[in-house]
């Protein structure tokens, strides 16, 4: 029998990752004064629940980015966190379009034209997305270099643009692990951005290399994959490598019809990148 639960991980000490049905991923971080919840999902489950059933700390809600499938529940909190480059996009974001997104994401083919199907284990629809018409009032801006103290557990904002223009990473100190977002993972979608810009927050992900061990992207347990396993090693160094590539002129994708409207793909090692071709260096 298909599931409505969400898949709940503890993937390091006080660490939680909760895949939305397979949507989008979001992550719990308990420091000893308050917790960090990283993104708010598709506005399925009730996220404001099951946070508060595994901690009673004081809440941060922050985001990664506002793309609709990363910020649907932000409206069962009273205050959120992000860059203010993405503020725009968060304040246009509605239950009407979150609905369209799931029944779009259940119901077509995925990962350009397999013809694989999202998978039976989860039972939803996109009338499950609740019934929201705004998010938060109250908005806070953090950006590059920012750094916020859990209690003993320091969690550093890295600016990595290029999927949106406020596209920001969390480099959590205290366990090595790094929650990227949308930014640095194997299916990286650049077809509303430029690629140069994703290249210099790859580069500031580099700069950080030697402090953190894992890698987890916003889409963990994505459709098929039903697991929570972080990102491969060189998932960073396959990003770069194509980025530059492309910003060179040395390295060049096949155009193709996607899910992002006609748009050019490119593979490498562990990365496809999806992007316009003619928003490479920015318009």
């Amino acid at each position: 029998m298909a599931t409505k639960q969400c898949m709940i991980v503890n993937i390091a000490n006080d660490t939680y990752a909760i895949n939305e049905y397979g949507l989008s991923a979001m992550f719990l971080l308990i420091g000893r004064d308050k917790a960090m919840l990283i993104d708010t999902g598709c506005g399925i489950c009730d996220i404001k629940g099951i946070v508060g059933r595994l901690t009673d700390k004081p809440l941060m809600t922050v985001l990664t980015h506002a793309h609709g499938d990363h910020v649907g529940g932000a409206f069962r909190f009273d205050e959120i966190y992000l860059h203010k480059a993405d503020e725009g996009m968060l304040r246009n974001t509605d239950s009407e379009g979150m609905k369209r997104y799931v029944e779009g994401f259940v119901d077509n083919p995925f990962d350009y034209g397999t013809g694989e199907k999202y998978p039976d284990v989860y039972s939803v629809r996109g009338t499950d997305v609740a019934e929201f018409t705004k998010v938060p009032e109250t908005l806070h801006y953090i950006e590059d270099g920012d750094v916020i103290d859990l209690g003993d557990r320091p969690v550093e904002v890295i600016g990595t643009p290029g999927h949106t223009p406020g596209s920001i990473s969390f480099l959590d100190r205290k366990t090595r692990v790094l929650f990227s977002g949308d930014a640095c993972n194997v299916n990286l979608l650049l077809p509303w951005g430029n690629v140069s810009d994703a290249l210099r927050g790859l580069y500031k992900l580099r700069d950080h290399k030697d402090e953190f061990d894992r890698n987890y992207n916003g889409h963990i347990g994505y459709a098929m994959m039903l697991s929570c396993a972080p990102m491969p090693e060189r998932v960073l160094t396959d990003c770069i490598y194509i980025c530059e590539g492309l910003v060179a002129g040395t390295l060049e994708g096949s155009m193709s019809e996607t899910p992002y409207g006609r748009s050019a793909i490119i593979t490498f090692g562990s990365v496809r990148i999806t992007y316009d071709p003619d928003n490479v260096q920015g318009k």
